[in-house]
């Protein structure tokens, strides 16, 4: 594992985004029982928080690194 303070950084922004992106797809179903979604998400919370979860999942898809362990290694 590397311990460059940027990688670290771009982990935790992933993590944000991954958490957030899965926020934003509940938000319609928590959105009766919480009186601040309400005011939040306003008329129509379906489109919103479909917009938030784009956001956050395109977000999610450009900070994702995979890591390269075991790359020389192969079925064959």
């Amino acid at each position: 594992m590397r311990s460059e303070p940027g990688i670290a950084m771009k982990r935790v922004a992933y993590t944000f985004a991954v958490i957030m992106a899965a926020f934003g797809m509940f938000l319609p179903l928590i959105y009766g029982a919480v009186p601040v979604i309400q005011r939040l998400l306003g008329e129509n919370p379906l489109l919103k928080s479909l917009g938030i979860s784009i956001i956050f999942w395109v977000l999610a898809y450009v900070l994702f690194e995979e890591e390269e362990k075991g790359a020389d290694f192969t079925a064959s």
